[in-house]
């Protein structure tokens, strides 16, 4: 029994456009020494180890120089879907990193506050050591709430940056398209 592979975005630019995603990803990025953090990473043969964009500038040129106009039209356009589809996911990120800084930050100084505020019903005596718990306690936590900040700004920008890697991939990739049915158009009425 025959497995029907769905249809997808991926599976219309292969199928369709001999267009490999993650391939060309993963091409893109080596070329940008960008490192691709994607769990099907696949290894690249030398041909496919381009240093400057001119080079791989040619490999594409190469790969779809035998494409009618046509078809590099579409393409194209397939192309411009593709940048369409990674928009919204940038736009979310965006509107939600600040509001998620904002909500770390304030919670972390709201506790701070509150910890480093002696109610007039609790009599402490202030003690040399008593100050010095307390100054190496508010530096540990502000130590910990910087390291969580830290990492939560991590977690949340690396998708964002990654997301531009790949929109500037398809730019790039579509630009070069385009170019390629720009000059074919100039050979057919020369």
């Amino acid at each position: 029994m025959i497995k029907k592979q769905k249809r997808n975005v991926n599976t219309i630019g292969k199928d369709n456009y001999g267009f490999d995603y993650l391939k060309e990803k993963e091409i893109y990025c080596y070329l940008c020494g960008i490192n691709n953090k994607e769990k099907k990473k696949q290894e690249l043969k030398d041909d496919e180890k381009m240093n400057t964009y001119s080079e791989w500038e040619q490999y594409i040129c190469k790969k779809y120089d035998k494409y009618p106009i046509k078809k590099l039209k579409e393409f194209s356009r397939y192309l411009n879907q593709r940048i369409g589809n990674l928009e919204p996911s940038q736009n979310y990120l965006n509107i939600a990193t600040p509001i998620l800084m904002t909500l770390v930050v304030t919670e972390a100084f709201n506790f701070l506050i509150n910890l480093a505020i002696i109610k007039p019903e609790e009599h402490i005596e202030l003690s040399i050591l008593n100050v010095i718990l307390f100054l190496s306690l508010f530096l540990l936590l502000c130590l910990i709430v910087i390291f969580i900040f830290t990492f939560l700004v991590i977690k949340v920008i690396n998708p964002i940056w990654e997301n531009h890697t790949e929109e500037k991939m398809l730019e790039d990739y579509k630009e070069i398209i385009d170019g390629m049915i720009e000059d074919k158009c100039k050979t057919i009425v020369l």
